[in-house]
């Protein structure tokens, strides 16, 4: 196989990137399910059947992901997070040209990696983007870019990178590459979009030149592929540019009539898309992301925040971009497990230790009151022999038993959430640990 090794990156004068920018538009959960779903979703009842079918040729299994005990699919109280990998054009590693390749057959770095959380009962949404250039630990290959993730593991690699660097669990992976949205944008007659400045770009070891002039236009496939790589400037607004993309993409999609188009075009696309999500879960993930109502506030967007830094790596300087670790975890716990201490605050918890382990109540305690619950008392049980957490709720609210039992559920996927409303207790919420969680057992 062709060597697709990442190489080192060449030192350069580049403009300082800005902070984190937070965003409440709708287009960036459109950015998260993906143009192409959001295409299938179009195709409406009567074709679900055989769209179903066609949608199966984007299917990946993953290696070791049907085997018993693998990660499935979410549990129905459970966040959905979904890594979307937009892949680096695939070059001839000899002549620079790029290839017109299967994205499945090249193991190319990514330039796009975008972490999408969605929670199926409040219909709240985060999206995290993570510059390529991020420095983070890959498994099995120390701290590299976290670009290069995908070019040494593929997918498998870049998920277990990504859970690693956030401390999240990651469900699927949507991995694209932008050459099939060029195609797709010339099947829709060209796209509409507002270029920002004048944009000029030559590399003849790519065979690529970008010419662009400011202003709103009609762009045909080869015009926003230009606009998507164009790199003068900083990760930052190169990831903007792409969302402006996919906007541009999905508002021609649904001003257009193309249902009787979208085997064609889903056929035209499958070398440049692949997910491990199966063809129900692909219309299941958009039918939530019509339901995502942005003008309650429920869509956030935020860029890992970090800074700019050249480290020395093997006496050579490599620029990265150096996440800051507590900007980060609140971007993470915000985001992506929809926490709000200011409403945990609120709740009451009792804790109680199930098993005859000493400290497991005590630690759970620490990790609840970590995310702003109001712990009020750490006990023991009656009894020390459950086998499994359980989460009790004594008020009725939802709300409460649900947010309790999404932190609890981090450290006991096992968990079992209960309403027992009416009962007498001291706690809106009651939590017996049991030995069925990761407390005490590594990093979670």
């Amino acid at each position: 196989m062709t060597d697709w090794r990442p190489r080192p990156s060449v030192r350069r004068r580049r403009p300082p990137r800005r902070g984190p920018r937070l965003s409440r538009r709708a287009w960036g959960l459109v950015l998260a399910v993906g143009a192409v779903l959001l295409v299938v979703a179009l195709g409406g009842s009567v074709y679900v059947s055989t769209l179903l079918a066609s949608l199966r040729e984007f299917h990946t299994v993953l290696p070791g992901q049907d085997e018993p005990g693998a990660v499935g699919e979410p549990r129905p109280d459970e966040r959905i997070n979904i890594l979307f990998l937009g892949v680096d054009a695939c070059q001839d590693p000899k002549t620079g040209r790029v290839l017109d390749v299967d994205v499945r057959d090249c193991p190319s770095r990514t330039d796009t990696i975008i972490v999408v959380s969605m929670d199926p009962e409040t219909r709240e949404a985060g999206l995290v983007s993570i510059p390529r250039d991020t420095r983070v630990a890959i498994p099995g290959h120390g701290w590299q870019k976290a670009g290069h993730a995908h070019a040494y593991g593929g997918p498998a690699l870049a998920m277990a990178t990504v859970e690693k660097f956030l401390g999240i669990r990651l469900h699927y992976f949507v991995r694209t590459n932008f050459a099939g949205f060029a195609r797709l944008v010339d099947s829709l007659g060209g796209v509409e979009l507002c270029v920002e400045k004048d944009m000029y770009y030559e590399d003849p070891a790519q065979d690529l030149v970008i010419d662009l002039k400011a202003g709103c236009q009609l762009l045909n496939g080869d015009q926003a592929l230009q606009y998507v790589r164009y790199r003068n400037d900083s990760d930052i607004a190169r990831v903007q540019r792409q969302q402006n993309f996919i906007r541009a993409v999905v508002d021609r999609l649904y001003r257009l009539r193309i249902v009787f188009r979208l085997h064609q075009m889903i056929a035209d696309l499958v070398p440049y898309v692949d997910t491990n999500l199966e063809p129900k879960d692909m219309l299941r993930m958009v039918r939530l992301a019509t339901k995502v109502d942005d003008a309650d506030g429920r869509l956030e967007m935020a860029v890992v925040p970090g800074r700019d830094a050249w480290l020395n790596e093997g006496g050579q300087q490599v620029s990265y971009w150096v996440a800051d670790p507590d900007g980060t975890r609140e971007v993470v716990d915000t985001l992506l497990r929809g926490i709000d201490r200011e409403k945990n605050a609120q709740i009451r918890v009792q804790v109680l230790n199930g098993t005859a382990i000493p400290g497991l109540g005590g630690q759970m305690a620490a990790r609840l009151e970590a995310y702003g619950f109001q712990v009020v008392q750490v006990a023991n049980a009656e009894r020390q022999d459950y086998v499994a957490t359980k989460v009790i709720g004594h008020t009725g609210d939802r709300d409460q038993l649900r947010r309790v039992g999404r932190a609890v559920l981090e450290v006991a996927s096992a968990a079992e959430l209960v309403n027992a409303a009416g009962e007498d207790a001291s706690a809106d919420v009651t939590v017996i640990v049991g030995p069925d969680t990761t407390l005490g057992v590594g990093k979670n």
